[in-house]
Order: structure tokens, then C-alpha cells, then sequence
């Protein structure tokens, strides 16, 4: 499977770990405790649908 948004997720990362809400190493991302309440967010990023397809209407609830 091709992955092409890969680096598109890794910058969207890299703006939630330098703000303190995950920690990256080569083969893990882990969610801080600052980072706990937006868990959905950190998901978000992976989500092929969401950033695919950028629907013109709403398919989830909107985050904070």
C-alpha cells in the first residue's frame, strides 16, 4: 500500500510535538499528558479519508 500523504502527517506531527502534545522517536509517537485531550486530533492526522478526499461537508464532529 502507498502511503503518498506520508509527509503531509509528518509535518502535521511535527507542529503537535513542538507544541508539547506528542514525543517522536523513529518508531513511535507517543501522546504527553498535555496532549491527552486531543488524542483525536494526533488521529486525525492518519485519517486518508479526511485528507483525500477534503469533502465539502462535515463527516465528523468538530474538534476544539
Amino acid at each position: 500500500m502507498k502511503f503518498n500523504e506520508l509527509p503531509d502527517v509528518l509535518i502535521r506531527l511535527k507542529e503537535m510535538e513542538t507544541d508539547g502534545l506528542i514525543e517522536m522517536e523513529s518508531d513511535r509517537i507517543q501522546v504527553t499528558e498535555k496532549g491527552r485531550p486531543f488524542v483525536r486530533n494526533v488521529c486525525m492526522s492518519f485519517d486518508l479519508r479526511l485528507t483525500r478526499k477534503k469533502p465539502e461537508t462535515q463527516l465528523f464532529s468538530m474538534t476544539v
